[in-house]
């Protein structure tokens, strides 16, 4: 199936949609960004004459490159929440392993982990584990936070080079 790539470019409230055909310069427009394949799609289909159904889409936005910059931010940091809250989880995993291999209680290792003593069962299930289980855990776990660190490292660095990443001002503070 053909595929035919589409440049969005925002002017004024507008998305000017453009698209080289085979025989033509496709332009079209859309208020907003999610009708674009659509629109494209039609307007492709007209100066093809052929179905809508009978080729691929792409369309390809462009922004400047400070906005891309935030975007890509903004995807890079979410992307590392969850990551982040993955790791946090194996992590309170651990805990409680090596917690319970120490003969806690269920309640005093929610309690210690400020969990609820049904979470706890629900981390860890059945017996407690060996502790060295637990230090195999902590190990990886160090590994992907060390991933996360560097991930997290680069996005901030790149964010900062766009000149839109956190400033630290000096002002005079009133109050």
């Amino acid at each position: 199936m053909t595929a035919y790539a589409v440049t969005a470019a925002r002017h004024g409230g507008w998305w000017a949609l453009h698209a080289d055909v085979p025989g033509a310069s496709v332009w079209t427009q859309c208020r907003r960004l999610d009708q674009a394949e659509s629109v494209a799609r039609e307007a492709i289909a007209l100066a093809l004459d052929e179905p809508e159904d009978s080729f691929d889409v792409t369309v390809t936005s462009t922004i400047e490159d400070r906005l891309r910059a935030q975007i890509d931010a903004a995807q890079s940091l979410s992307r590392l929440a969850d990551r982040a809250q993955r790791a946090a989880t194996l992590m309170n995993v651990s805990a409680a392993r090596s917690l319970r291999h120490e003969g806690l209680s269920v309640r005093d290792t929610g309690a210690l982990l400020s969990l609820s003593s049904q979470r706890i069962s629900q981390l860890i299930p059945g017996s407690p584990s060996s502790g060295r289980a637990a230090d195999d855990d902590v190990r990886g776990i160090g590994d992907l936070l060390d991933e996360i660190s560097a991930e997290l490292a680069a996005t901030v660095t790149a964010l900062n080079s766009t000149g839109r990443g956190p400033s630290h001002r000096r002002g005079t503070r009133t109050g």
